[in-house]
């Protein structure tokens, strides 16, 4: 994997490369309202081996999508798979960081999960779900589209035919300290990026 372009994405990574950490961060966001917007209430902790969660080597993207990317994907196992005699019966989750509230986000993500569905077609391996999710730590509250929806400028009338697509967002500036919850690395990290914004603490760090 290429070098990640910004110390916010490095220090991202680095995080949530910690196995405990990403476990946590999926145990505290499946019951989040961002997920319960989306009807993903119904994907409990009961159903995923949180123990098999690994990060998927490689990337998806291509050096344009990488400079929006942290490109961290994880994989885990379901413990009760609809098909028992599918080869792979994964849940994928997909973790992106943004310091900037952007309206492409919607589409980026949806791009990054059909080339994650497309490489797995041309492996011989059907579709799984794929859970994404935005860590955002501007500040300013996000104020950019999450659906797809709302991105596309047409009739009403056509809108059931469009891709419904809409992604849950964890907004740091939104949550005081003591709501950002986890284990303790995750939850110092988390925090940590909640103020870099104000602080300018990785520009000070890099240019001292």
């Amino acid at each position: 994997m290429d070098q990640l372009p910004t110390p916010h994405n490095n220090f991202f990574h680095f995080a949530l490369s910690h196995l405990p950490s990403a476990r946590s961060l999926i145990a505290t966001q499946l019951d989040a309202e961002a997920l319960k917007e989306l009807k993903l209430e119904t994907l409990k902790l009961e159903t995923l081996k949180l123990e098999t969660l690994k990060l998927e080597t490689g990337s998806y993207v291509d050096s344009d999508l990488r400079e929006k990317f942290s490109d961290l994907l994880f994989s885990v196992e379901l413990a009760h798979p609809k098909n028992s005699e599918s080869r792979e019966a994964n849940v994928y989750f997909l973790f992106e960081h943004k310091s900037q509230s952007d309206s492409t986000t919607v589409l980026q993500l949806l791009s990054y999960i059909i080339r994650i569905w497309e490489k797995r077609l041309r492996d011989g391996l059907g579709l799984c779900p794929i859970v994404p999710l935005v860590v955002y730590h501007g500040e300013t509250g996000w104020t950019a589209a999450r659906k797809l929806a709302d991105l596309i400028d047409g009739p009403e009338a056509l809108s059931a035919y469009q891709v419904n697509f809409e992604f849950p967002l964890l907004d740091l500036n939104r949550l005081s300290d003591q709501e950002i919850d986890g284990e303790p690395i995750l939850r110092s990290s988390l925090r940590l990026l909640k103020y870099v914004a104000a602080l300018n603490w990785f520009s000070i760090c890099t240019t001292s």
